[in-house]
């Protein structure tokens, strides 16, 4: 079984990005997905994210409503008494909400086109 997804959606709040115990870069945010076939029925889907190292100090001044699309694999969050799922984020591409173009694009980060989406 692949343990892989890819989601965009905007930032629910604003980023604050910490540092761990070991001095590197840790950043838990909230994406804001929307899920559904139409706008009619569409709804916002809340997922809990945490980005470690370069992608947690790219969302360094983000705020909230920043459009993001993140691409990483479910895991289960910091508090294992309950079910909480997370995404851990392996790759992050900021989008300026305002064009839709990628900000400080490099090599490697993932890009996705209109060519790319089902729809």
């Amino acid at each position: 079984m692949i343990n892989s997804v890819t989601l965009s959606g905007y930032i629910a709040m604003n980023a604050n990005v910490k540092q761990s115990r070991r001095g590197s870069p840790i950043c838990y945010f909230k994406l804001v997905a929307r899920s559904g076939f139409s706008d009619k029925n569409a709804k916002d889907v809340i997922v809990p994210c945490i980005s470690f190292g370069k992608n947690a100090e790219k969302l360094a001044g983000c705020k909230s409503g920043t459009t993001i699309v993140v691409e990483g694999f479910l895991e289960h969050g910091m508090n294992k008494e309950d079910a909480t799922l997370q995404l851990a984020v392996k790759n992050i591409e900021i989008y300026d909400t305002g064009k839709g173009k990628p900000l400080g694009k490099k090599p490697g980060q993932l890009t996705i086109t209109e060519d790319d989406l089902p729809f």
